[in-house]
């Protein structure tokens, strides 16, 4: 073994015995994206209570923005680093970013962003259209006249921030205006559905 070797090889023993415990002296490292994320609930919509549902929240919502690319190797003492989050933490957040869809776990190699192709994302993009077609449907029928108005509304929320390029809020408009479809249809079903459908197209 040659000495470049030797020293690589006692550097990657010192890091893999190190992780996952985070020195004082050592540097925080930061991303944008995942710093600024809304800390909801993926399922209730609530603000998220515990370390737990927030680490979750923020990777679920950083994810489909581009915080990490497509096929990123993720690493947990990263993510720690990036949430604050303890390693047990960080890895039941991964367990449920993987029943979303967003990443997948890999033999011997940790989880990694879905890389989903061309097909994927047709098909997701189809039901997602059947879906939300159904649900603006019922929501014709069945919603009040205030709600239409509101829904009117956070539509034009949308086209703004997108006019304005502003990442962050357009996930924040859609989530308006998805909370007012999903109420003025009378359907709690149907948010269940497009919620368990991967994010990253979204």
């Amino acid at each position: 073994m040659k000495s470049d070797d030797s020293i690589y090889f006692l550097y990657t023993k010192k890091r893999r015995r190190d992780a996952g415990h985070q020195h004082p002296e050592e540097p925080a490292i930061s991303n944008p994206l995942l710093n600024t994320a809304p800390i909801e609930d993926a399922e209730s919509g609530k603000p998220a209570d515990t370390l737990k549902n927030r680490t979750h929240a923020r990777l679920r919502h950083a994810i489909p923005f581009g915080a990490f690319a497509a096929g990123q190797k993720l690493i947990e003492r990263e993510l720690c680093l990036l949430t604050g989050a303890s390693r047990s933490i960080v890895r039941e957040a991964l367990v449920h970013l993987e029943r979303d869809g967003l990443v997948q776990r890999r033999s011997y190699s940790g989880f990694s962003v879905v890389d989903l192709s061309a097909r994927n994302i047709v098909e997701i993009f189809e039901l997602r259209y059947a879906i939300e077609t159904f649900a603006a449907e019922l929501f014709v029928a069945r919603a009040s006249d205030a709600e239409i108005v509101e829904l009117r509304e956070a539509f034009h929320v949308i086209e703004t921030c997108y006019a304005q390029h502003d990442m962050r809020q357009i996930w924040s408009a859609k989530k308006r205006y998805y909370d007012v479809l999903f109420t003025g249809c009378r359907n709690v079903e149907i948010q269940r559905a497009l919620m368990a459908l991967p994010t990253r197209s979204g």
